[in-house]
C-alpha cells in the first residue's frame, strides 16, 4: 500500500483490524478500494469507509451502507479486518 499510497498513518484500531487516516475522500475510496482489491491478499474479510462497508463473503453485493451509527468509520478514517 506504501508504494501505491505513499506514508499515510496506519495503526492498529483492535485485534486484527487496523484503520489508515487518509486526507480527502478521494484518497479514502482510493485507499479502500485497493484493500478491497487485495483483501485475498491481506485475510481482509471486510473494508469500511464512511458509511460504507464491504465484507468478503457477500461481495456480490458491493459497498452497503452500515445501518448501525456506531459501527461507521470515523470521518477521514479507513478500517479494514480479518
Amino acid at each position: 500500500m506504501t508504494r501505491v499510497f505513499g506514508a499515510l498513518p496506519v495503526r492498529a484500531a483492535t485485534d486484527p483490524a487496523v484503520s489508515v487516516r487518509v486526507p480527502d475522500a478521494a484518497a479514502g475510496w482510493a485507499v479502500a478500494c485497493w484493500l478491497v482489491a487485495h483483501a485475498g491478499s491481506y485475510g481482509l474479510g471486510q473494508v469500511r469507509y464512511q458509511d460504507y462497508q464491504w465484507t468478503f463473503g457477500q461481495a456480490a453485493h458491493g459497498w452497503t451502507r452500515v445501518a448501525d451509527a456506531r459501527l461507521r468509520a470515523a470521518a477521514g478514517v479507513v478500517l479494514a479486518s480479518g
